[in-house]
C-alpha cells in the first residue's frame, strides 16, 4: 500500500511541474515563445467612435458586414450614421429575423491582432418564459472604428445589390437588398 501511495505522489509532483510550465506560458523573460522563437502577436485595441443598436433593422438573416465606403453604407438599413470613410469604417451585425424582443446582439470590442481585425460580439437569447408575444424583429449593433485594410474575421465586405424592380424580392435585407 505504501509503495502505491509513493508512486502516486511522484506522479502528482510530475503533473504539478508540467502544469506550472503550461500556466506560465512557456516563454522566456523577453516575452519570446520558447517553442517557436517568435514574439507573441501584438494586439491593438480599436477605439469605438460611435455605437448604435436597436431591435428593428429589417434583416431577414444573420449578417456581419464591414463597410468602408458610402456606396456599401446604403445596404445598412439603420438611418444616419456619422462616419468619415476617409479614415473610419463601420462594422454592422444583426441576428436576422427573430420572433421576440428578448433576443439581442452587441459589439463589445474591436481589436487587431497581426493582420486580422477581430470583433467581440455578445448575443443574448431569451430565457424560458421570456419570449413574450411573438412578433418579428431583427436586433442589430453597429460601431464606427478607425479604418483598416486588414480582413475582419467573420465579416463580409460585399453583399449583392438590390434586384431591379419587377423581380422577386428576397435576400438578407429589406426589399431584397442583399444576397448571400
Amino acid at each position: 500500500m505504501r509503495t502505491r501511495i509513493g508512486q502516486t505522489g511522484w506522479l502528482a509532483a510530475g503533473l504539478a511541474l508540467a502544469t506550472v510550465g503550461l500556466v506560465t506560458g512557456c516563454s522566456d523573460n523577453q516575452g519570446m515563445s520558447l517553442f517557436r522563437g517568435e514574439a507573441p502577436p501584438a494586439i491593438e485595441e480599436y477605439s469605438v467612435l460611435y455605437q448604435k443598436g436597436g431591435k428593428y433593422c429589417g434583416a431577414k438573416e444573420e449578417l456581419r458586414l464591414v463597410v468602408r465606403d458610402p456606396a456599401h453604407m446604403a445596404f445598412v438599413p439603420v438611418g444616419d450614421v456619422p462616419v468619415d470613410f476617409s479614415n473610419q469604417m463601420v462594422l454592422f451585425v444583426t441576428t436576422g429575423q427573430v420572433y421576440s424582443e428578448a433576443y439581442d446582439v452587441q459589439i463589445d470590442r474591436v481589436w487587431r491582432q497581426d493582420r486580422l481585425v477581430r470583433v467581440g460580439i455578445t448575443k443574448v437569447y431569451p430565457q424560458a418564459g421570456e419570449m413574450g408575444f411573438p412578433h418579428p424583429c431583427s436586433p442589430y449593433s453597429l460601431v464606427v472604428v478607425p479604418k483598416s485594410d486588414c480582413n475582419v474575421e467573420g465579416f463580409v465586405t460585399e453583399i449583392a445589390p438590390p434586384k431591379s424592380e419587377g423581380e422577386a424580392g428576397g435576400g438578407l435585407l429589406p426589399g431584397g437588398k442583399g444576397k448571400k
